[in-house]
């Protein structure tokens, strides 16, 4: 039981004392997302559209998420949520529908250009 253990030795007098974490032992979300986030997937977490609805399309212009080595879907499409896994040639595979998708990040233009020809860019938040 570690700190929280005050006895002799003996499990039957063992006292559970609880524990009170110190200031440094807080950790705020953005950071323990980095750490728990494989670095490879650093440079592609947020929100992301495809290109070609990079035109005005109103508020509901679909784009989706990577969290994690995750792709969180916009309701529109209609999917559930999709594993990335990093692929041998440095970029980044999914399965979708039963295909297997490849996708690299261009960090000249921060996009993912993917195998089927499709090409995802970072969607700004609007203020």
């Amino acid at each position: 039981m570690g700190n929280n253990c005050q006895c002799p030795g003996d499990k039957g007098e063992e006292v559970f004392k609880a524990f009170s974490p110190r200031h440094n032992d807080i950790v705020d979300a953005e950071q323990l997302s980095k750490v728990l986030v494989p670095p490879e997937f650093h440079k592609i977490q947020g929100m992301w559209r495809t290109e070609e609805d990079m035109q005005l399309m109103g508020d509901s212009a679909a784009r989706g998420e990577i969290r994690g080595s995750t792709v969180v879907w916009d309701k529109v499409f209609n999917l559930s949520q999709s594993k990335l896994r990093p692929a041998p040639d440095g970029g980044f595979e999914m399965i979708l529908s039963g295909a297997k998708h490849k996708a690299k990040h261009d960090a000249s233009a921060d996009r993912l250009i993917w195998s089927d020809g499709e090409v995802w860019v970072r969607a700004r938040r609007q203020v």
